[in-house]
């Protein structure tokens, strides 16, 4: 009974600290372009549209889906802070009653850097991948009892992110494997259940696979062409490793020893393999196509590589479920946990400084550029900017349709972020001329409440007329995780044109 209540203090006790810290992180974020991207896609598209833009966006549509009655119904867009909060909250919960660690290593979890600030104010697909690896641990044990559940946790899993394919992968054909080799095990339910896992992994691919054909994976992959692709990859590699291990160990100048830290860490969870060949071809396999996908595909960002801790928590839970037999296997998961340790302990200060950053200022100006364009500006204006990724994250902030936006190197109106191969190719070169030029087609429809917007409030637009006047300067932190969004916005002087 003692223990009983001892572990229902510390529950309630350590859940109510996380709760509310981080509560406080996720009230004051503003949103950003990547974070936006999503809620206007799911606001402004119809399901199918959703489903035929994850061809651009490169992920799931779950994520779009799950804001889509938010979305529709007319929320804010600031709900979807919350809907990836609340996911932090229940995998946090998940943690405190169901991982088999000491209540050190919950502790230090609960308040690692995703759950804390980048999966919870952050609101991105990412924020799912924890949970689902939380409830698959929880059910591994008993897969093969319990296979319908397991399999449409895969599914689930698959489509969170690209990123977690190896994984729902090697999970699913180990289960097939152990499935028809074990006589006790239903071959029929084996086979069945896993179609949903195999389904899981074929809508994603479905979806996702198409932007890795389009011109921006295409012009991305010319970089490797020629003698010197070897050495291009090879630099590319070391490239991303010194980003990971900045980003792990946080954003201010970091001291060597930190890094060797890192490396100590890597160099013990190496070691854990020969306890568990079978997780551990789990763990690296994601981590090693994480970095070749990153160095062909992509640049490291903060969310992916913080999500090492909690593929590293998949595998040392799951570790004394397999291989029984092996020697000193428990050995070698304390080596792991050491391992574990020492990088959440480095980590957890990661979040600090950007997170109290955060809560003093803007994250991104685009909140305060919105409130500014709803006080000041008439219903039914426009806005001319330069391309599409400029603005969205102000749009987002604004009720649909109140406001138009022009993007001038599309020659077209929009919300969100419809074609990325275009920003591959750069914004084409814009002259005063060529904005007079829209402004007298806009007059020409009846539109004479214009302005113009750049997402800069530094580099201020050499091909300007004479006419732009700069009435309004957004400004944000400046950090290495921060997007920089920053906004001037021009007031037009339509007398010159009436």
């Amino acid at each position: 009974m003692t223990d009983k209540k001892s572990d229902k203090i510390f529950f309630w006790g350590i859940f109510s600290i996380y709760i509310v810290i981080s509560y406080f992180a996720v009230r004051t974020h503003e949103l950003w372009g990547d974070e936006m991207q999503a809620w206007l896609i799911a606001r402004d598209l119809p399901i199918i549209g959703i489903i035929k833009q994850m061809a651009k966006e490169g992920h799931s549509c779950m994520w779009h889906l799950i804001l889509v009655p938010f979305a529709k119904f007319g929320f804010s867009c600031e709900i979807i802070k919350y809907i990836s909060w609340s996911f932090c909250i229940v995998t946090v919960a998940i943690i405190l009653k169901k991982a088999p660690f000491n209540k050190f290593l919950k502790v230090l979890l609960v308040f690692s850097t995703g759950f804390m600030y980048f999966y919870s104010a952050h609101s991105r697909c990412y924020s799912m991948i924890p949970l689902f690896l939380a409830l698959i641990a929880v059910v591994y044990k008993n897969r093969h009892e319990k296979p319908y559940k397991y399999n449409i946790l895969l599914f689930l899993l698959a489509n969170t992110h690209v990123i977690m394919l190896p994984t729902v992968f090697l999970l699913l054909v180990f289960y097939i494997i152990e499935g028809l080799k074990n006589k006790k095990y239903e071959k029929k339910k084996v086979i069945c259940s896993s179609i949903i896992g195999m389904l899981g992994i074929i809508i994603f691919l479905l979806q996702a696979l198409q932007m890795y054909f389009s011109t921006t994976f295409v012009m991305e992959f010319s970089k490797y062409k020629g003698d010197n692709n070897i050495y291009t990859i090879f630099m590319d590699l070391i490239s991303l490793i010194k980003q990971i291990k900045f980003q792990l160990v946080g954003s201010a100048i970091v001291p060597y020893w930190k890094f060797a830290v890192i490396d100590i860490a890597v160099i013990l969870a190496t070691l854990a393999i020969i306890g568990n060949k079978k997780q551990a071809v789990i763990f690296w396999g994601q981590l090693l196509f994480c970095i070749v996908l990153e160095t062909l595909k992509w640049f490291s960002n903060v969310y992916r590589v913080v999500l090492i801790i909690y593929t590293m928590m998949f595998w040392l839970w799951n570790y004394n479920e397999d291989e029984k037999s092996i020697e000193n296997k428990e050995t070698y998961r304390k080596i792991l946990s050491i391992s574990f340790v020492i990088i959440l302990v480095i980590t957890i200060p990661q979040y600090g400084k950007l997170m109290i950053e955060d809560y003093t200022k803007s994250y991104s100006a685009s909140k305060d550029t919105a409130e500014y364009i709803k006080e000041n500006v008439n219903k039914g204006a426009v806005f001319i900017c330069r391309h599409e990724d400029m603005v969205n994250a102000v749009i987002g902030y604004l009720k649909k349709d109140e406001y138009l936006f022009y993007c001038i190197d599309d020659e077209n109106y929009f919300t969100y972020i419809s074609d990325y191969d275009n920003l591959m190719g750069g914004v084409r070169s814009i002259s005063s001329n060529t904005i007079e030029g829209i402004i007298k087609e806009f007059i020409d429809e009846g539109k004479t409440d214009i302005y113009y917007i750049e997402r800069s409030s530094e580099i201020k637009i050499s091909y300007a007329a004479d006419n732009l006047e700069v009435i309004y300067e957004g400004k944000c932190i400046k950090n290495v995780n921060a997007s920089g969004e920053e906004y001037t916005i021009y007031k037009i002087d339509m007398s010159i044109y009436m």
